[in-house]
């Protein structure tokens, strides 16, 4: 049973404007409370925050009351082969709930297996299966969060080059990205330097312009 925190009730999200964001580390707490002019937002790991209190619990609220919040989790495993983890997903509701941030984003991966939590995003198979998989745990994601949610290309790993021989010359955009937005209702996040580490597979700047927008 999870335990209610001492923390501020936001009523409603604050917008994230289309400006630069930072990354929210504690030990640059005491350089954002002298001088964080200019920044937009800030973007925090989730399950960074998933604890009972602690210095995380003080830090972030302190934050959210001047800044939007832009909430990444890297551990749901949207693109894995089981069921969605129902503990994590209710502590990540739990987050969102508490905190309301004005985005929240995921990673197009799987990181999971059984029971084990793998330290890492590893890429998924571009064939139909996943595609459907992937628009079915999202789907599930938004409707648990009450929040759209942004879907994160994944970064490349040293068995890339495995896939790409398995799925022939199917990309990131023929995995129809913009059919699992349909489905699922989500937007889609990219990370560009993730785009162009893959140029040994296909155009970075060609995937962008042809991903409906």
């Amino acid at each position: 049973m999870l335990r209610p925190m001492s923390i501020p009730t936001y009523r409603a999200p604050l917008r994230v404007p289309p400006r630069s964001g930072v990354g929210l580390k504690e030990v640059h707490a005491g350089d954002i409370a002298k001088n964080s002019r200019g920044v937009a937002f800030f973007e925090v790991h989730a399950e960074n925050y998933m604890g009972e209190g602690g210095a995380p619990h003080t830090l972030l609220p302190a934050i959210r009351d001047s800044f939007p919040l832009s909430m990444h989790g890297v551990g749901l495993s949207i693109g894995g082969t089981r069921p969605l983890c129902r503990e994590h997903l209710a502590r990540l509701q739990r987050l969102v709930a508490l905190y309301r941030p004005g985005l929240f984003s995921e990673h197009l991966a799987w990181s999971s297996h059984d029971e084990v939590f793998l330290n890492d995003l590893l890429p998924v198979s571009y064939d139909e299966k996943t595609l459907a998989r992937v628009a079915s745990h999202v789907d599930q994601v938004q409707k648990v969060l009450g929040v759209r949610m942004l879907l994160e290309n994944g970064k490349p790993c040293w068995f890339c080059s495995l896939l790409r021989r398995r799925c022939g010359r199917r990309g990131l955009c023929a995995f129809r990205i913009g059919q699992i937005q349909s489905s699922a209702w989500m937007s889609y996040a990219f990370c560009i330097d993730a785009l162009y580490q893959l140029d040994e597979f296909f155009d970075g700047a060609a995937v962008v312009h042809r991903v409906p927008l």
